[in-house]
């Protein structure tokens, strides 16, 4: 990528010619990865990257050595950055598929080939929020599709509550609402529940479970393992957000996505 070649001159870092490592990764995830994704839905790309490119590289909207303000001088497609959200992403349009460019800064010098995203230490030793978030969204994803769900049931549960809530203007993360990631969770703990049930039942049920939940506690889909030591001082794995930090929301119910071990 030309854009990650200009940070580096700027930057001092010398080139490398080392085929087993790349300077970015692209990772397709959410409904993508779950098979759960619905006519006209969005497409997430998890962007990896090294930890010499920070946030304001991904953001900036300078032409040559801003992502966000090379996207700009395409004119072929539309370009917004989303900074309001906790994690940082750039929302494209390209020939009418609406792309999630997130970003994750990894902390490492390099994106090895067989870069694996559920090695624990890119959690513990990253030092960037958004990140961590991030990553731990995409480790969520792959990890409920490892589970041994009742797939036919999980996928069309999730197709109908994203139409559900598209319908009634509630589907939006970025607002503090349902997210594809939140339902995946809530339809995960309904398919565990009802193994067996029809899919007219695990509707049914799935109102009548969470209209009855005890929010705001946490939905969890296995007990929590505290593997986390070292990114203690940098984000508590299983706390509940703070309402500094989502104040406006603070009496809306929320999903937690744990950092997937």
């Amino acid at each position: 990528m030309e854009w990650i070649k200009k940070v580096k001159q700027m930057k001092g870092i010398n080139e490398f010619n080392d085929e087993n490592k790349e300077d970015f990764q692209l990772k397709i995830g959410g409904s993508q990865i779950l098979e759960t994704n619905t006519f006209l839905s969005d497409m997430d790309i998890l962007c990896i990257l090294p930890k010499y490119v920070n946030i304001y590289d991904f953001n900036g909207e300078d032409g040559i050595y801003g992502l966000y303000g090379r996207l700009l001088l395409n004119k072929k497609i539309n370009v917004n950055i989303v900074q309001t959200s906790r994690i940082l992403m750039i929302e494209l349009k390209i020939y009418g598929i609406d792309v999630d460019l997130i970003y994750a800064q990894i902390p490492f010098k390099n994106v090895t080939n067989n870069f694996d995203i559920m090695n624990n230490e890119i959690i513990e030793e990253n030092k960037n929020k958004q990140s961590i978030l991030a990553l731990a969204g995409f480790r969520s994803t792959i990890k409920i599709k490892e589970m041994n769900l009742n797939q036919k049931l999980f996928i069309s549960l999730m197709r109908f509550l994203k139409i559900w809530a598209k319908n009634r203007l509630i589907y939006s993360n970025i607002a503090g609402y349902l997210s594809g990631s939140s339902l995946a969770i809530m339809s995960a703990k309904i398919c565990i529940i009802y193994p067996n049930a029809s899919l007219p039942i695990a509707i049914k049920q799935f109102f009548i479970f969470y209209k009855l939940w005890g929010w705001p506690q946490p939905i969890l889909l296995n007990e929590l393992e505290n593997e986390f030591k070292k990114a203690k001082e940098i984000v508590e794995p299983w706390k509940w957000i703070n309402k500094e930090d989502n104040s406006e929301f603070e009496n809306e119910f929320r999903i937690y996505l744990r950092l997937i071990s």
